[in-house]
């Protein structure tokens, strides 16, 4: 007597490389530097990735409803409200609703004055300039100065692009830069030890140590360095007229992991907003754009959020100026969507960021081939047990990463 078994099984149980992820948001982050660039990169690379069909892009504006209802994660909460009155301050701008806007935004302005400068600095810095911006809007260009000369006592360094801004409001910025840089300035030279510490001058960042900050109108400054794994460092420094002020700090190890926020622009803010943003819209995959500002051009970051392996893979970047901006960017943008079609299972030492989180070896363990599994084994003995294996017949449709793989034993 001849006893036949035919076990049907997918044959993607087998395959080590999961399937490229269906959906995904392009976030563009604001942090108050070159937001117009970050919008118009992120764009861009959304297009790209909306032309590839593996991919399912999910409308950025969803995603920024998202971030304004539920705020950037580690923001207080009063800070994730004035985070929302701005961004419904732009709303209303963009609508031409102006009065609308500059009630919103007023109210941005009284819940951020009453926090720590150091906290949310580079937000008071946006929601003073998006204020003067509105004003000069309706016109009233005492208020937008006044909003302006605000911005620029927060940050005196920054400058307005003009191709993200009016030549109307660019030239009123500049002038209120000029009267309060003609009045008496000095200098902050700022080092530590060990170097290579952000540096953030009213909570905007400026850059790591050594570095010396020039033209500073003199007055009060709230100075914090930050190192990963050393304890941060905040203290208020005074500029006083034609005069260097010289700051030298020696850090303390705390053999941890900093506490990071949205505005330090590290590794573990970005995987977390990104976590937070892709299970409140249950896309598989988050990709973090951002450009500032460096050395006469731009610096175009971008980071991939996994949501399943809970990390992020390793940040891309670039630094082009306009003249070759073209090539630059759509070199950048293939190697964003090649990217975001990475399968972690296959090399996860190789894609994942160290500076994330996610267990490497959690996800090899992932990757265990199905024959290497007793559970199996003992699955298909239990069938073949004493009996002949007569034929393996396999069968997938078209080549595609899925069929049914059919055995039969007698």
């Amino acid at each position: 007597m001849i006893v036949s078994f035919l076990l049907i099984i997918p044959t993607n149980v087998f395959a080590a490389d999961a399937s490229a992820p269906q959906s995904l948001v392009v976030f563009a982050k604001h942090d108050g530097d070159a937001d117009g660039e970050t919008d118009r990169q992120a764009t861009f690379i959304r297009q790209e990735l909306s032309q590839d069909g593996r991919f399912q892009v999910v409308d950025d504006g969803i995603a920024r409803d998202v971030i304004s209802y539920h705020g950037n994660p580690g923001s207080s909460e009063q800070a994730r409200l004035a985070r929302e009155e701005v961004n419904q301050a732009r709303t209303r701008y963009f609508a031409f609703q102006y009065d609308e806007a500059f009630a919103h935004i007023d109210r941005a302005l009284a819940m951020l004055t009453s926090l720590d400068v150091a906290d949310v600095g580079a937000l008071l810095w946006e929601a003073h300039l998006t204020r003067g911006v509105i004003a000069k809007a309706m016109k009233n260009d005492a208020q937008a100065a006044t909003s302006f000369a605000e911005a620029i006592k927060l940050n005196p360094l920054a400058n307005l692009d003009p191709q993200f801004f009016s030549p109307s409001v660019v030239q009123l910025y500049d002038q209120q830069k000029q009267i309060i840089a003609s009045g008496p300035v000095g200098s902050l030279q700022i080092d530590s030890d060990p170097q290579v510490a952000e540096v953030f001058v009213n909570g905007i960042f400026h850059g790591v140590t050594p570095v010396t900050l020039s033209d500073l109108p003199v007055g009060e400054y709230i100075l914090r360095l930050d190192a990963n794994r050393y304890e941060s460092i905040a203290r208020k420094v005074v500029v006083t007229a034609d005069a260097t002020a010289l700051v030298q700090e020696k850090l303390r190890w705390t053999g941890k992991k900093k506490d990071a926020s949205p505005e330090e622009q590290n590794a573990e803010a970005e995987l977390r907003q990104g976590l937070s943003l892709a299970d409140a819209l249950k896309v598989d995959r988050v990709v973090m754009v951002n450009a500032d500002q460096d050395a006469g051009g731009f610096r175009l970051t971008s980071r991939v959020i996994d949501r399943e392996f809970r990390t992020s893979l390793k940040p891309k970047a670039v630094l082009y100026h306009q003249d070759e901006a073209a090539l630059k960017l759509k070199d950048f943008s293939t190697d964003v969507v090649a990217q975001a079609s990475q399968n972690i299972r296959r090399t996860p030492t190789e894609l994942i960021d160290p500076a994330g989180s996610g267990d490497v070896r959690l996800l090899m363990a992932e990757r265990k081939q199905l024959h290497k599994r007793p559970l199996f084994w003992g699955g298909v003995g239990g069938l073949a047990a004493g009996a002949i294996i007569g034929g393996i017949l396999v069968g997938t449709s078209g080549g595609s990463d899925s069929g049914d793989l059919r055995v039969r034993f007698r």
